[in-house]
C-alpha cells in the first residue's frame, strides 16, 4: 500500500456497494480514499457477506468486525491499516460516542490526523432525558454512553449530522465543526424515467392508482398504520406495492401478515424484493410513496432515505410528521399527524380521485420535486458539503 492516503473511511454501511457511491465522488475530484469495511455483518435474517468491489469503488480493505452493538464494536486490525496508510483524516461512519470513536480519535491525535464522524443521532443524550424516555433500567448503559461522549468530544474534529435535531444535539454537547449533510442518493438509479415506469407496471400487471411502501417491516415504520388506512379504502381502485418480508423473522411481521389477511387486502398487495440499485425502478412504477413512521421512546425517524429517493423520481411522498420528515420534504410532499389513520385515508382517497398535490401543502410539480432532490439531496451535494468542512478546518 502507498503511504499518505488522504482519507480512510471506517464504515459498516459500505458493506453494501451502493453506499460507497459518496466516496467515489471524492475519488473523482482527486481525493484518495481507502474504505475499511466489515467482511460480514450479522442481522436477524442471518449473516450477510460484504459486497465485493464494483466498478468505480475506491480501494477497499475487508476486515473482521467484533461486537454486535455499534457503540462497542471494533474492527480487528484497524490500527495496522492506519499505521500503514497515515491518512490525513479519518471518517467514522458512526456515532462519536463509541469505542471506535475513542480508538480512532486517539490515533488521530497521536498521528497528527483528524477524525470526523457521521451520526444519525437525533435524540438528547443527557441522562435525565434518557431516563424520562426509557426508564431506570437503561441508566447503566446511558452512563457508559455519556462517558464515551465526554471522552471523544475533544478527539473528534468534526461531526456530520443528517437532521436538524442531531445538529442541535451535538452543538449543545460542545462538539466543534458540526454540519448537516444529506444521505446522498445516486442519481444514476433515482430519477424520473417514464419508460421504466411503463415496463415495471407491465411486468407486474399494475394498473390504476398504485401506492408504494418501501423499507423495513418494523413497528416504528408504521406499516400497520398504512394497512389500516387502506382497509378504509377497499371500495376504491388501488394496488399497494411493498417490500417482501419474512413473517418468521419477527412478531411484528406475523402481526402484519394477520392484518393483511383479516382486512381482506391480500389480493390488493403486490410484493417485491428489489436490491437497493433496483429500487428506483419500482419507485417510478408507483403514483405515490407513503412513509407512515411513528415515534417510540427509543426511536424517532432520523432521515428517511426512501423519501429522498422517491422525490428524486418525482414522486409525491405522503409522510407522517415524525422526526426528520418535515425537514427532508421541505414543503415538497404531504404531511399528516403521525398515527392518524383517518387523515392518511383521506389524503390517499383524494389523490386517487385526481386531487392534485398542489391542493394539499405541496405546490410543486413532479419535475420540480425531482430537481430539488437532485440539487440538494444527492451524493454530489453531500460530497460538496463534506469537502467544504474539510477545507474550512484545514484537514485536506
Amino acid at each position: 500500500m502507498n503511504n499518505g492516503v488522504d482519507i480512510i473511511v471506517v464504515s459498516t454501511a459500505c458493506h453494501t456497494a451502493i453506499n460507497r457511491r459518496i466516496y467515489k465522488e471524492f475519488v473523482d475530484v482527486g481525493v484518495s480514499v481507502l474504505l475499511v469495511v466489515p467482511t460480514e455483518l450479522t442481522f436477524s435474517s442471518g449473516v450477510i457477506v460484504a459486497a465485493p468491489p464494483v466498478d468505480g469503488d475506491p480501494l477497499i480493505e475487508y476486515i473482521d468486525l467484533q461486537g454486535a452493538n455499534p457503540r462497542f464494536s471494533r474492527f480487528v486490525g484497524i490500527k495496522k491499516i492506519l499505521d500503514q496508510n497515515l491518512p490525513k483524516l479519518i471518517i467514522l461512519d458512526s456515532d462519536p460516542a463509541s469505542v471506535m470513536g475513542l480508538q480512532l480519535g486517539l490515533w488521530a491525535v497521536n498521528n497528527k490526523s483528524k477524525l470526523y464522524c457521521i451520526t444519525c443521532e437525533n435524540m438528547p443524550l443527557g441522562l435525565v432525558a434518557t431516563y424520562r424516555r426509557r426508564g431506570v433500567k437503561v441508566l447503566p448503559f446511558a452512563i457508559i454512553k455519556r462517558l464515551l461522549l465526554i471522552s471523544t468530544r475533544k478527539l473528534v474534529h468534526g461531526v456530520f449530522t443528517i437532521n436538524n435535531e442531531g445538529t442541535a444535539v451535538f452543538k449543545n454537547e460542545g462538539f466543534s465543526n458540526v454540519k448537516k449533510i444529506p444521505l446522498g442518493f445516486d442519481s444514476k438509479y433515482f430519477r424520473i424515467d417514464l419508460d421504466i415506469r411503463k415496463s415495471i407496471r407491465s411486468k407486474l400487471g399494475l394498473s390504476g392508482f398504485v401506492i408504494g411502501f418501501f423499507g423495513r417491516i418494523t413497528y416504528e415504520k408504521g406499516v400497520h398504520i398504512l394497512l389500516e388506512a387502506m382497509s378504509n379504502l377497499v371500495d376504491e381502485k388501488w394496488t399497494l406495492l411493498m417490500d417482501e418480508f419474512d413473517i418468521y423473522k419477527s412478531k411484528y411481521g406475523e402481526d402484519i401478515k394477520d392484518q393483511i389477511h383479516n382486512s381482506g387486502l391480500s389480493e390488493r398487495i403486490v410484493f417485491i424484493n428489489p436490491t437497493h440499485a433496483e429500487m428506483g425502478e419500482f419507485i417510478n412504477a408507483v403514483d405515490v410513496v407513503v412513509m407512515p413512521s411513528i415515534s417510540t421512546p427509543i426511536w424517532v425517524e432520523q432521515y428517511g432515505r426512501i423519501a429522498a429517493e422517491a422525490m428524486a423520481c418525482g414522486k409525491v411522498v405522503v409522510a407522517s410528521n415524525a422526526g426528520a420528515f418535515p425537514m427532508l420534504l421541505n414543503g415538497r410532499g404531504i404531511l399528516f399527524e403521525e398515527g392518524d389513520v383517518i387523515a392518511l385515508s383521506d389524503i390517499l382517497k383524494r389523490l386517487m380521485h385526481g386531487v392534485k398535490s398542489q391542493e394539499f401543502s405541496c405546490s410543486y410539480t413532479a419535475e420540480e420535486i425531482s430537481a430539488y432532490a437532485h440539487a440538494e439531496l444527492d451524493v454530489q451535494k453531500q460530497m460538496e458539503i463534506m469537502l467544504s468542512l474539510f477545507e474550512e478546518t484545514n484537514a485536506l
